[in-house]
């Protein structure tokens, strides 16, 4: 089979990269396993694993579902027999897919600070595959109804991924 994955050069998911998002991973982690068990001013560690998540999460939504359409055209490819077919994987997703990646975001984040079964059910997972890959339990959440206030940085993949004019003349001086 030739079936034909990529142009040369060209990166699947390549936004997923940008500083924006690694940065956010990496408060994200430095947070969970150093700051919040230090003891050192807990109310900013907790905001700060928020608005991380409302950065990273719908960037994380995005790449899977454009991850899943891929499969879906390769896999419609290989049962047509039409093996020669270009598949792509786009640079960014499609505004449809990144505003279903925020409302999903914004979902799962005020279920989780505001319903006592969201908040266990997201430790007890988050928790065991922590235990079972790093031999470590993460900080218990609390039910902080101030945590809500990370959605508005929802804005931040928005503006990050959207094809706004204005969004474009700020990325050609570099600053998004």
């Amino acid at each position: 089979m030739k079936t034909k994955i990529l142009g040369p050069g060209r990166i699947p998911g390549r936004f997923f990269l940008s500083p924006l998002y690694l940065g956010s991973i990496v408060v994200l982690v430095a947070n969970n396993f150093w700051f919040k068990h230090s003891g050192i001013c807990p109310v900013l560690a907790g905001k700060l694993s928020d608005i991380a998540i409302m950065i990273f999460l719908p960037a994380l939504i995005s790449v899977g579902v454009l991850f899943l359409r891929y499969v879906r055209d390769w896999l419609s490819a290989v049962f047509e027999g039409d093996p020669d077919r270009q598949i792509d994987f786009p640079d960014r997703p499609s505004k449809s897919t990144l505003i279903a990646a925020l409302i999903v975001s914004g979902a799962l984040m005020t279920a989780m600070k505001t319903s006592d079964t969201a908040m266990e059910i997201y430790y007890q997972s988050l928790n065991f595959l922590n235990t079972a890959l790093l031999g470590r339990t993460i900080a218990r959440p609390v039910k902080d109804y101030t945590d809500l206030v990370s959605l508005l940085f929802l804005a931040v993949p928005w503006l990050h991924l959207s094809e706004a004019p204005l969004i474009s003349r700020w990325r050609r001086f570099r600053l998004l």
